[in-house]
């Protein structure tokens, strides 16, 4: 039988008009999961396996037509042609089967590699994707870009110097050649660590960085052109390893110098001048834009002046794509998600954007959607290019430990910067380290680490609450409340009375969820002693949790009536109603939450009903809230989910376990 023949006998059989029935059904069954898993509490790979299930069912189902829809009843010896005929559609049919069992097996061993057994071997993301980040950036081949130097006598062509490093350094990261250290991360190292004005730059280098390649230049004018030098140094002997030929351009036009003397540069660095991938570099913005892009980076304090500037750049030159992304950034950084949302989305890729530049808009797309896992997957890209920058080093510890829950991976990336020598009151970034750090070990059970840490640097740092608390909560965590009672009795903390009580009251709800009641009520009644001014939400929580719901009632009331859209009070209100018994006026309460949803949310409106739904005793509904809110985006920080102690008697189950890994 030809394969025509055997199409023609298949339509005839009707087996197109079956498979299409089963192609059709299996569409519909994955648009109705894809919509409906969420609400109805399936899994986040729901669709993934029915996938599996479909694509593994299909050469089944075409066993099933076979057998079931096609007559092969006949006799041989009334019709021996006939048979002959069914014989040769049945070999030919079987022979299509199994190519399509094959091409499913293939297909869904490939669905299962990527979706179930990532991160199996239980080595922590950031190793095994610094492993692969490393066979193309490896931690040696670091390269110290610094600011050209104006020989021009100009200040107007200062500009030309730091653009030179910034172009050089785009074109480092788009090839990954190596780990790139800007003029800005040494100044940063400088200002952070607090170092001595007398130390330069090139000790810098030496002390801390140990960069293994240096490039530098300089530029003049000769008349009216603008002349270029550059050169690569030895990181470790500071000889010159490379001079290259002066570049040379009309003074009006200095992007053209450093666009060639990048090409010269990134030549040698890639050791091999006939890439054809370096051909297709990004067209360099109008100077203009360049000029009030660069003068927007130094106004980052003053917010007004920082938007005004980006919106110039912009307005100068639509087609710059950096001061487009820290647009979008900037806007969500003040939580207005909306704003930053739709910018985002006006920002356009063209086919000489590189890598990162797709990575940071995809890692934006990730931040207004609440695909944790996304947002660390591209983060982590973006810390491969730069793991030494304080900014990018911190957030990833953040996101590590607060948007994914994998606090296993933030030491490694803690770790990447040394801290030896640093001046910690100049260096917030540092001190925010150290928080994180603080954080995931204790997560991690490791809490004579945190103390042995954070302990010496409390009075150095004037008892500031990013050391404080998380060391009370090392205290707590591992009994030792003679110690908390001395940290909390220390000068540079009892001479604000309103952070002591903040820190009473921080230390109570880490006994709650300890289990510690009577050293928990103690704290709170410290708390209410303490405080200044007791009209505040730390007097509620220490009224809610000491047991004194009727006062705390009315207060809860009347801080509603200063702030009635406030969805924290708006639950406590509920939970309080319920405690004193008029459970008539809780929908009141809860109503008022889900109406004031909003269109960027990321779970929050259903953690404050699942909060309420654990102090009223449903704990099944309030688990199948709070699974709800991780899986819109919200996050896990030091006040919710496992250290909420509303969830004290939730956080050892089976279902709040997986609500910890969702993003795993």
């Amino acid at each position: 039988m030809t394969v025509k023949s055997f199409i023609k006998e298949c339509q005839n059989k009707d087996v197109h008009k079956l498979i299409s029935i089963y192609l059709v059904s299996t569409w519909v069954l994955l648009q109705v999961l894809a919509v409906v898993w969420e609400p109805i509490g399936l899994p986040k790979k729901s669709v993934t396996i029915l996938i599996l299930i479909l694509v593994l069912g299909f050469p089944f189902y075409l066993y099933y037509i076979y057998q079931f829809r096609i007559d092969t009843d006949v006799d041989p010896k009334k019709s021996p042609e006939k048979a002959l005929s069914i014989a040769s559609f049945k070999k030919m049919y079987f022979s299509t089967v199994s190519i399509f069992a094959v091409f499913c097996a293939f297909t869904a061993v490939i669905i299962t590699k990527a979706n179930f057994f990532q991160g199996a071997t239980g080595k922590d993301l950031v190793s095994t994707e610094l492993v692969d980040a490393n066979s193309l950036i490896r931690d040696g081949d670091r390269i110290a870009v610094l600011k050209f130097g104006n020989n021009t006598s100009l200040e107007e062509f200062d500009v030309v110097g730091k653009m030179a490093a910034d172009w050089i350094i785009q074109g480092i990261n788009e090839k990954e050649i190596g780990q790139v250290i800007s003029a800005e991360t040494i100044m940063q190292y400088s200002k952070d660590f607090g170092l001595q004005s007398d130390i330069n730059e090139q000790e810098i280098l030496n002390q801390y960085i140990k960069p293994s390649k240096i490039v530098t230049g300089s530029y003049y004018l000769d008349d009216d052109q603008l002349v270029l030098h550059s050169a690569v140094i030895d990181g470790v002997t500071s000889e010159i390893l490379m001079s290259f030929q002066p570049q040379y351009c009309d003074g009006d036009n200095p992007l053209e110098c450093v666009e060639n003397a990048k090409q010269l540069i990134m030549s040698y660095l890639f050791l091999e001048d006939k890439d054809p991938m370096l051909n297709l570099q990004k067209t360099p913005p109008r100077f203009k834009a360049y000029q009030y892009f660069l003068e927007a980076k130094i106004n980052t304090d003053n917010p007004e002046r920082y938007l005004e500037l980006l919106n110039k750049a912009i307005e100068e030159d639509p087609n710059y794509f950096e001061p487009q992304v820290m647009r979008v950034a900037y806007y969500y950084g003040k939580g207005e998600f909306e704003m930053a949302d739709s910018l985002r989305q006006t920002v356009q890729l063209t086919a000489y954007d590189n890598k990162r530049q797709n990575n940071l808009l995809e890692h934006y797309e990730a931040l207004m959607a609440g695909n944790n896992d996304r947002i660390y997957e591209t983060l982590l890209k973006e810390y491969r290019y730069a793991p030494r920058d304080l900014t990018t080093n911190s957030t990833t510890m953040t996101v590590a430990q607060q948007y994914v829950n994998r606090p296993i991976d933030v030491a490694p990336v803690f770790q990447m910067i040394s801290m030896q020598g640093v001046d910690l009151k100049e260096c917030s970034a540092c001190v925010i380290r150290y928080y994180v750090h603080a954080l995931a070990e204790i997560e991690l059970g490791s809490y004579q680490s945190v103390i042995d840490s954070l302990r010496p640097l409390v009075v150095r740092l004037d008892g500031s609450y990013l050391i404080t608390k998380p060391l009370i909560a090392a205290y707590v965590r591992s009994n030792k409340p003679d110690e908390i009672k001395k940290l909390l009795a220390i000068k540079v903390i009892t001479r604000n009375p309103d952070q002591l009580a903040e820190y009473h009251l921080y230390a109570g709800k880490e006994a709650l969820l300890m289990g510690n009641t009577a050293f928990a009520k103690a704290n709170f009644s410290k708390t209410l002693q303490t405080l200044t001014n007791d009209i505040n939400t730390s007097s509620l929580e220490a009224l809610y949790f000491s047991g004194e719901i009727t006062d705390a009632l009315l207060l809860a009331q009347q801080l509603l009536e200063k702030n009635p859209e406030n969805a924290w009070l708006l639950s406590y209100n509920a939970i309080l109603q319920f405690k004193v018994g008029n459970e008539k006026n809780v929908m009141k309460y809860l109503n008022a939450i889900e109406s004031g949803r909003k269109a960027y949310d990321y779970g929050a409106t259903e953690y404050h009903l699942a909060r309420f739904h654990a102090a009223a005793g449903y704990d099944q509904k309030a688990l199948e809230l709070l699974g709800k809110s991780i899986a819109a985006g919200n996050i896990y920080t030091p006040a919710t989910f496992q250290n909420d102690p509303h969830f004290a008697d939730l956080n050892k189950t089976p279902e709040f376990k997986r609500i910890m890994n969702y993003w795993h």
